[in-house]
């Protein structure tokens, strides 16, 4: 999985568990900042940068599979 396409993914769960009703404060606040840190990836190339990205991206996604 690219960032973007885990991101993509990530942000569907999210949208998907907003519109049940679920509480996804924590995960929208913590999500905001991804297109950037991408964005800034993509021009720098910075490994260590891209892994703590994705690193963010899983502990998002294990937080909203738990509310499912």
């Amino acid at each position: 999985n690219t960032l973007k396409q885990l991101y993509k993914e990530v942000n569907q769960n999210l949208s998907d568990l907003k519109k049940k009703g679920k509480d996804t404060t924590m995960e929208t606040m913590m999500i905001k900042t991804v297109p950037n840190d991408i964005a800034i990836i993509e021009i720098s190339y910075n490994q260590a940068h891209a892994d703590k990205v994705k690193n963010k991206l899983v502990k998002i996604k294990n937080a909203l599979n738990k509310l499912k």
